[in-house]
């Protein structure tokens, strides 16, 4: 008599999910082969000694940026690219798991309709953060946005009031408390107030006791945010580089009743807010329940993290945008699972798909085309150095007017701009300055780094010499001047 097979063996579900998933790295690995090193890369990732490095943490921290990516990428050296190439799939696949862990509870899928829903998320996550492209850009939000997502993943329990951890979760989820704290400004106070707001209900509602294995996790988090809010290079660049006044009256009309705000806020969700609209008709239509505690703990973290924004000085930059927007895509396939198990049909579930992927794939269309336009810069780049080279020179000194720096083709008529924006205007992957400022000794707001003038070539001031991209190309330096228009 046949023995009945393992009830995980007849479950094909897990394998499709690994096999998905495996797929899906191969091709978020190819994707970043194609990239090169944008503008912010570039002169972030020269070869410091240990002792610069440090320096040049100390000194954005005074003076522009605090944020635990920012020290990270002064470490990473000329080695940038590669090290991208291997962690981004990592990255992102890590974001899918703990996604998926957040939206169904679960960390592998059994059935059909969550392996629909790892399909959204898989979808969704590089089609709506900014930095896809951008390494520096995601050392600074994806990468710790992912680890914030993860670490309340591997900490769920805490939605239910048990604060206990196994010895290795634990020891794994202290470096990670850190990092969460010293991410960005956005991550970091939505894990914190999320995080303390959990235990807070526990203790008053629940009537339960905070164990000391929260109490540190929540400590080692404050200590990181607390270095993040107070470190004198945020305020700094606020007050310099914005003309920011943090007061009532900044705050009210720049929050609510500005135009061109609610319009940007507009163009960074459009892309989820028309699948999310016709997936709630239908939920209405079938009488499905919309909203779990689940559901109503992501929408307050969610808040929390577009909050912030409008308090910001800089709340128009689309990679501010990457927490709020991933915590918008993790609701809406919280819905759609409970939704496709309560009685959604083929047919709604065909068109939620069909709208998504088409709204998506608008956005990886364009980062595409960008990536195909940064290689065209780098590839001009190149050429004139090899020439230099060939004529004996150790020093490239361009005009902006010998790259071509025209878009790669051509907006569409009838479709405004950043919603199918097929019109990709490359970075120079160089900061041009005028001659004027070139000779000019002045301070960087990375640090205190001398512009060279054209003469001397010294190897200071990352923004006016790029050192990495020269050696690249088997030179000393490369400078870039752009004469103002007269």
């Amino acid at each position: 008599m046949n023995e009945p097979l393992n009830p995980r063996l007849r479950n094909p579900y897990p394998l499709l999910h690994i096999g998905l998933l495996g797929l899906y790295a191969a091709l978020v690995w190819l994707f970043t082969s194609f990239l090169t090193l944008n503008q912010e890369d570039w002169i972030h990732f020269s070869d410091f000694s240990l002792e610069e490095s440090w320096s040049l943490f100390q000194s954005s921290y005074a003076q522009h940026n605090a944020r635990i990516g920012e020290a990270g990428s002064y470490f990473i050296g000329p080695h940038a690219l590669s090290i991208f190439h291997v962690i981004h799939p990592v990255f992102v696949i890590i974001a899918c798991l703990s996604a998926f862990r957040l939206a169904t509870g679960q960390w592998v899928t059994r059935d059909s309709k969550t392996l629909q829903t790892l399909v959204i998320l898989m979808v969704g996550i590089p089609s709506i953060h900014a930095g896809i492209w951008w390494f520096d850009g995601n050392l600074s939000w994806f990468y710790p946005i992912t680890i914030s997502l993860l670490f309340f993943s591997l900490y769920d329990t805490i939605a239910t009031g048990h604060f206990t951890l196994p010895w290795p979760k634990f020891l794994f989820m202290l470096p990670m408390a850190f990092i969460i704290g010293m991410s960005n400004e956005n991550t970091s106070i939505t894990s914190v107030v999320v995080y303390i707001t959990c235990g807070l209900y526990w203790v008053i509602i629940g009537k339960k006791k905070l164990n000391w294995q929260y109490i540190i996790l929540g400590i080692i988090m404050a200590t990181g945010a607390y270095l993040l809010y107070t470190a004198p290079g945020p305020h700094h660049r606020a007050t310099d580089m914005m003309q920011w006044e943090m007061n009532l009256e900044t705050l009210l009309y720049q929050s609510l009743l500005s135009q061109s705000n609610w319009l940007f806020l507009f163009i960074c969700y459009w892309r989820l807010l028309l699948p999310a609209g016709l997936l709630l008709v239908f939920c209405r239509v079938r009488h499905i329940k919309l909203m779990a505690p689940r559901t109503w703990i992501l929408l307050g973290a969610m808040c929390i993290a577009q909050g912030v924004l409008f308090a910001a000085p800089c709340w128009g930059a689309p990679r501010s945008y990457t927490l709020p927007q991933l915590l918008f895509l993790i609701i809406l396939a919280d819905i759609f699972t409970r939704a496709a198990s309560s009685g959604l049909r083929r047919t709604d579930i065909l068109a939620f798909f069909s709208l998504f992927i088409a709204c998506a794939s608008t956005m990886l269309v364009t980062r595409i085309l960008k990536a195909c336009a940064q290689e065209k810069i780098t590839n001009q780049i190149a050429s004139l150095a090899k020439e230099a080279k060939n004529k004996g020179e150790q020093h490239l000194v361009l005009h902006v007017s010998q790259l071509d720096l025209n878009p790669i083709c051509t907006q569409i008529p009838l479709i405004p701009r950043f919603i199918m924006s097929t019109d990709v205007r490359p970075e120079l992957p160089l900061i041009s300055l005028s001659p004027e400022k070139l000779q000019l000794t002045n301070t960087n707001t990375q640090g205190c780094f001398p512009y060279a003038t054209a003469e001397t070539f010294v190897n200071f001031g990352r923004r006016a010499l790029n050192i990495p991209m020269a050696k690249r190309f088997g030179l000393e330096s490369i400078i870039c001047i752009d004469f103002p228009e007269k």
